[in-house]
């Protein structure tokens, strides 16, 4: 993690840049997903697997091998 400061000791104002520079990747990963899902008019079919696979509705168990099934 590059540091503001001539110690090379992180501070509170680095976590923070390291946190937003690491939620922007994410955003910007879930937004090119939704742009290809809605390009390719796949809307409905989206809609449907996230009904069927709802994190509220499922264990972690269950979510791990959904996961794990589709790498």
């Amino acid at each position: 993690m590059p540091v503001s400061n001539p110690y090379s000791i992180p501070c509170f104002e680095d976590f923070i840049d390291e946190a937003r520079k690491r939620f922007e990747a994410e955003k910007n990963a879930k937004n090119k997903a939704y742009a290809f899902i809605l390009s390719r008019g796949l809307l409905s079919e989206f809609t449907e697997y996230s009904r069927a696979y709802s994190i509220d509705n499922q264990s972690f168990e269950s979510r791990l091998e959904m996961i794990l099934k589709n790498c």
